[in-house]
């Protein structure tokens, strides 16, 4: 049985939109990569703290060494 060449045109567009319109559940569905998303978040988040981390207590660590190094060389400028 052939089809006309206009009928397998129309019938690989259906399947074309069928996929298409699968695609958010297909997408939603699929837990492939999952962990690698969530271990990404939390390396982010951690950076996110450790730099505002270092942001908040830079200026009394930087304090504390400029003081022992005064301590140190009194004569210094």
């Amino acid at each position: 049985m052939r089809c006309e060449a206009g009928m397998a045109d129309k019938t690989d567009l259906t399947v074309s939109r069928r996929q298409f319109s699968d695609l958010p559940r297909r997408f939603a569905a699929d837990e492939r990569g999952a962990t690698a998303i969530e271990y990404a978040l939390i390396a982010m988040m951690t950076g996110i703290m450790a730099v505002g981390a270092m942001t908040a207590l830079g200026d009394v660590v930087s304090g504390s060494f400029f003081d022992v190094v005064a301590d140190l060389f009194p004569d210094s400028p």
